[in-house]
């Protein structure tokens, strides 16, 4: 019994993490481009220049360190949910 009821809230917790994580991975490759594009274009980077390249770079780069943390941080919640010995407040 206690078993069914942890892995219900593991459910629970989980869930909404993983439709984030799916719903950010919804927005097509041209939304982003688009989206990104507009933000370089705001800080005042003129398209097709070495500063609107870095800047479409480091954005791109920075949205891949994100999508890895999420994933990391839904992988460690996952483990530490389904271990018999969770660390003392962490396991409900």
């Amino acid at each position: 019994m206690r078993q069914v009821a942890r892995d219900a809230r593991t459910v629970r917790f989980l869930a909404p993490l993983l439709a984030g994580l799916l719903l950010a991975a919804c927005t097509s490759s041209a939304e982003l481009k688009a989206q990104d594009e507009k933000t370089c274009e705001e800080q005042g980077n003129k398209p097709g220049s070495d500063a609107f390249a870095k800047c479409m770079l480091t954005l791109t780069q920075n949205r891949d360190k994100q999508r890895e943390q999420d994933m990391n941080a839904v992988q460690m919640q996952q483990q530490m949910m389904m271990s018999t010995s969770c660390p003392a407040g962490m396991c409900w």
